[in-house]
């Protein structure tokens, strides 16, 4: 089943009234917080002013029930949900009108820094009549096939600046699904850098491809994309303990370690637990706080170049090359250097 339909016309309000009905994170779903406040200001901005904006698109469970809704709730977004985040956003006094919004239909109205209930009480006329009753173009998506949702998804965002990660996130498929549950395996979890393009599944992707031919080997784009294409069941079966694994990793740090706010080291963190797993694994997870620690103090202001050791500064030469299976090797081969030399 696979139908595309324009949904029934509802107002904003209508839709804010319904915001606990919406998915905003379905697995094929980029995550929020890409866009800034100026960006949201201005869809704002937009409307007030009666432009158009681009249409909305909605998996629209509401029709019969579906595998797909797992969170059994009316609506998931498809495509749209940095539009749709804004608009709620607003609409609950959680963002503010840009310094320099012109109101086209009079110019000596001040809408400047306004936020939603400002404007209700300043310009109830505006707030009713031009913000609520502005009519959201949605497009129903009715389906119980995951790979034409994640499809369509691709194919809306062709010509967007999507990145190879969000890309391969809206793919099916054994190594796609991996992926996904090492995101949520504690190590990832616990990891503390910006993950709002898909840095995670990124990395994710990269510590099974590492562990498919368990060494080091180029992560580029292109080495990534067709790895998930590879659903070969001796593949899969290397890769598929790699959750598990990295759960119990995760074990051994705690959440926001400075070891672990660095997503270029984490491939690195997997191989130096999985070559010495003979070790006392809290050892290895100690040490990887404390090079983390020197290696952030040697970077500080003040400290001198001669100052810095020879093996931080051939680990950092190495890390800015964290794609190529040479980088990778060097800047391994040193810090497993590095913590024998501390047990």
């Amino acid at each position: 089943m696979f139908k595309i339909q324009k949904h029934e016309t509802k107002t904003l309000s209508w839709w804010h009234r319904q915001k606990n009905n919406i998915d905003f994170s379905p697995s094929y779903q980029r995550k929020g917080g890409v866009w800034n406040p100026k960006s949201k200001a201005y869809l704002i901005d937009s409307i007030i002013n009666g432009f158009d904006i681009p249409k909305i698109y909605l998996a629209d469970f509401s029709y019969s029930n579906s595998s797909l809704n797992q969170r059994l709730l009316p609506y998931a977004v498809i495509d749209g949900k940095q539009r749709l985040q804004a608009i709620f956003e607003f609409l609950d006094d959680k963002l503010k009108l840009s310094n320099d919004i012109v109101f086209y239909n009079d110019e000596t109205i001040n809408l400047k820094g306004l936020k939603y209930s400002e404007i209700k009480s300043k310009y109830p006329n505006i707030a009713y009549d031009i913000v609520d009753q502005f009519n959201l173009d949605i497009i129903s998506v009715v389906t119980d096939e995951e790979n034409k949702i994640n499809e369509l998804f691709i194919r809306l965002n062709q010509g967007a600046s999507l990145k190879g990660a969000e890309i391969r996130n809206a793919r099916t498929g054994a190594i796609a699904d991996i992926v996904r549950n090492i995101c949520n395996s504690t190590l990832f979890l616990k990891s503390k850098y910006s993950k709002t393009r898909g840095q995670d599944k990124n990395t994710a992707a990269k510590i099974c491809l590492i562990a498919a031919n368990e060494s080091f080997v180029d992560t580029k784009k292109k080495d990534l994309d067709s790895f998930f294409e590879n659903n070969s069941e001796k593949i899969i079966n290397k890769v598929s303990p790699l959750p598990e694994f990295l759960n119990e990793i995760g074990n051994y740090f705690e959440d926001g370690d400075i070891g672990l706010k660095s997503e270029a080291v984490l491939p690195l963190i997997y191989m130096l637990f999985l070559k010495h797993k003979e070790k006392d694994p809290k050892s290895i997870a100690n040490f990887i706080n404390l090079f983390s620690y020197n290696r952030k103090k040697f970077k500080s202001r003040g400290v001198e170049q001669s100052e810095i050791p020879i093996d931080y500064m051939l680990f950092d030469k190495y890390i800015r090359n964290a794609n190529d299976a040479s980088g990778l090797n060097g800047a391994f081969n040193i810090l497993e250097k590095l913590y024998l030399n501390e047990v």
